[in-house]
This record gives C-alpha cells, sequence and structure tokens, in this order.
C-alpha cells in the first residue's frame, strides 16, 4: 500500500504500528522485540522482528493479522538478537538472513520467507550491513562491533591470494602489500598511544595543582530471565579491557558455571546478619571486554543485586550497576490466559488508590509498565517460568 505506517517495538513484548501519531492496532510477541527489519524480495516485502531470547520472527503488518510465524527458532544459541541484514551472498537469487548476536556471533541463514513448511538452514557461523567493499566482484558483510572495531567476512576465497608451494603458502604481491602496510599502520599507532601516554603520566606527576579526571565508562548491560531453564541471564559489555567484576547481593542467588565464561571466580565470605548473602569476584583474562553469568534466584525473596565493573583504565575507577530482583522473580509477562482452566481468587479492597496498587504489583512482578492502563480496568496476566502457574492481575 502507498500509505506510511511506523513500528515500534516495545520492551512490553509488543509491536504497535502507528498512522498519523496514533495507534492502529498493536502485536502480541511471545518475547521482548529488540530489532526491527524489512525484508524486502522481488515482489513483496516482510516485516522481520529479533527478540532478546535470540530468535526471529515475521509480522503480517498488510493484513493486520500480528505475529505469523517464528522463522529462526535458534535452541542451541539464546543471545539476544541484536541487527539484521538482508542480501544476496550466494548469488543465486534469493537473499540470505544475516543475523548479529549481542555475544558476537554472527550467523548466515538460508531461508524462505513465502514457504511456511520450510525451515531456515544455518550456512556458515563466523550494526551489519552487505555489500561490495574491498574486493570488487565479491560480496561482504560489514561488522561494527561495540567496541569500536571495524571488519569485514568476505565470500572471495583465501587460496586466490596464496600460492601453494612445497607444502607452505606464500601471499601474492597484492595481498603481501595490505598486509605490509597494516603492519605500518599499526606501529603507528602504538606509537601515538605511547606518546599520549607518556604525556598523560607527565601531567598527573607534576606539581602544578592539576586534576586527574576519572574517565566515563560507559557500560552495555543485560539482565533477562531464560524461560527455559528458569535462570537469569546477566551479560556486562565495556569497550576497554575488564579488570574485575565483583558480584553482591543481599538475597539469596547461585552463580552458576558458564562456558563461555574464561574469568577466575573467588567467593569471600559473606555476613547473612547484614543482609549480605553473596559477595564474589570475577578476574578477567587479558583483554575481556565481556563477561557473561547465569544467576539462579528463589522465587519469593526479593533483593538487590550489585555489579562493581572495574575495567583497565587509570586512575582506577569502578561503575556501580544494581538489577532488582523482584519476590516473583521466575514470572513473565503473557498476553492471553485461558479461563477454562481451574483458579484461585483473592479479592483486596481498600481506600488505596489506584496508583498504589500498580506500585505494589511492580514491586513484586517483573515486566511491569511504568503506568496502569488508560481503560478503565487493568489487567495484566503473568506465567511462572518454574511451575508453569498463571496469575492474572485485574484492578481498577
Amino acid at each position: 500500500s502507498r500509505r506510511l505506517m511506523s513500528l515500534i517495538a516495545c520492551e512490553g513484548r509488543m509491536i504497535r504500528a502507528l498512522e498519523h501519531a496514533r495507534v492502529t492496532f498493536s502485536m502480541e510477541v511471545e518475547s521482548s522485540p529488540t530489532v526491527l527489519h524489512i525484508y524486502e524480495d522481488e515482489d513483496s516485502k516482510s516485516i522481520l522482528f529479533g527478540t532478546i531470547d535470540g530468535r526471529v520472527g515475521i509480522l503480517d503488518v498488510e493484513r493486520s493479522q500480528g505475529f505469523e510465524r517464528w522463522l529462526v527458532s535458534n535452541d542451541e544459541n539464546s543471545s539476544t538478537v541484536s541487527c539484521i541484514d538482508s542480501y544476496d551472498l550466494s548469488g543465486n537469487g534469493t537473499k540470505n538472513l544475516i543475523i548479529g548476536r549481542q555475544d558476537g556471533n554472527i550467523e548466515v541463514y538460508q531461508v524462505n520467507i513465502h514457504d511456511t513448511m520450510d525451515s531456515s538452514r544455518l550456512i556458515f557461523l563466523y550494526v551489519i550491513q552487505c555489500g561490495i567493499v574491498a574486493a570488487q566482484g565479491f560480496d561482504e558483510i560489514l561488522v561494527v562491533t561495540y567496541t569500536g572495531r571495524i571488519f569485514g567476512l568476505t565470500t572471495q576465497s583465501l587460496e586466490v591470494n596464496m600460492e601453494n608451494t612445497a607444502g607452505g603458502y606464500i601471499f601474492s604481491t597484492d595481498t603481501s602489500h595490505k598486509i605490509f602496510k597494516l603492519k605500518s599502520e599499526i606501529e603507528d599507532l602504538k606509537g601515538k598511544i605511547l606518546k599520549e601516554r607518556e604525556k598523560y603520566q607527565t601531567s598527573t606527576q607534576s606539581f602544578f595543582d592539576e586534576l586527574s579526571a576519572i574517565p566515563l565508562l560507559s557500560v552495555k548491560d543485560t539482565f533477562v530471565l531464560e524461560k527455559s531453564t528458569s535462570t537469569y541471564n546477566l551479560a556486562i559489555e565495556v569497550p576497554t579491557a575488564i579488570d574485575n567484576i565483583l558480584i553482591q547481593s543481599n538475597t539469596k542467588v547461585d552463580l552458576l558455571d558458564v562456558e563461555k565464561n574464561s574469568a577466575v571466580v573467588s567467593y569471600s565470605e559473606s555476613q547473612t546478619d547484614d543482609s549480605n548473602f553473596l559477595l564474589a569476584t570475577y578476574r578477567c583474562q587479558i583483554n575481556t571486554n565481556r563477561l557473561e553469568l547465569k544467576i539462579r534466584t528463589i522465587e519469593g525473596q526479593k533483593g538487590i543485586l550489585q555489579a562493581y565493573v572495574t575495567p583497565m583504565v587509570q586512575p582506577k575507577c569502578s561503575r556501580l550497576i544494581q538489577y532488582e530482583i523482584k519476590a516473583l522473580s521466575l514470572h513473565y509477562r503473557i498476553h492471553q490466559f485461558d479461563s477454562n482452566r481451574p483458579f484461585n481468587v483473592l479479592i483486596i479492597k481498600g481506600t488505596f488508590s489506584l496508583a498504589e496498587i500498580h506500585s505494589w504489583i511492580g514491586l513484586c512482578l517483573p515486566e511491569v509498565p511504568e503506568k496502569p492502563q488508560i481503560s478503565e480496568k487493568t489487567i495484566l496476566w503473568f506465567r511462572s517460568s518454574l511451575v508453569d502457574t498463571i496469575l492474572e492481575c485485574s484492578y481498577q
């Protein structure tokens, strides 16, 4: 159609369509959407969305049907989808789906958008854009990382730039020139960094009344419930190398092993009398700028989980990040409720206001919106990832 429509991915497991500054309809999805992408084919357009639990789905916006089906449901990798692009990398006339995940993985899928029975196939694993960048005639995936690095993944065969002689490899003249040029640029950058470091050290040791300012530490973090295991995934990423991360909690939680985590953890004796149930330090390996943790909470106990992030910068500084653990932390928001199933009812009446009721629910449950609904009655549904029970909160 010729009409202009805007789509907004909302944290409350909703994707809303706006026309003329008004919400025309809302589409419910199973998980919080993180990114939207328009998949353009020869004669059609499809709206794809990535979720916080690592899936990619299709929306039917033209007929206002909402969620259509899951296109990528990767059970092996539940890392958050951070960016999506589509491009014909294989040159067969069909676009591939390129997915960038928060853990650094880039996945290329061969998909058929129009065939509902066809499943997506992962071709290889290696903010993304596709096109011809470095080598003429060869498509590439251009990747920009959170730390500022820019690199490309090419479809050009490496054997083109190599000659195999007597069991060894000899680079071509063009490739050798590129390698020499890159090495020269790296040496120049090292020299500039060394000069700036010496200049900084000299200024901090001078006798004048100069101040050493604490650098601004930008932290990208997520604290997400994984429904299949009833655990929380905590991911912390900073632009510079991490020295250590101190985890402290005033409620009982368990730290679980993560396969990708190479940090060395040490536990300190905590004083439970002072509401200090956990004190653990993760010492990261050299040049580590991302750390993933799995945390198991106890349903019915609320508290605050604190992470002190200390990077490898001078002067030494630390960034405090707090995560609120709700009393019903293992519940997540849903949009449908089966009224035919058996359930118990608890009715509370009093002189309290609607805002007070909403704040009480927000203290007990996650994913509660900041304000109650404008309609006469506010209804929120939650499902337990542990025992699969459903909780309905209805108030007016």
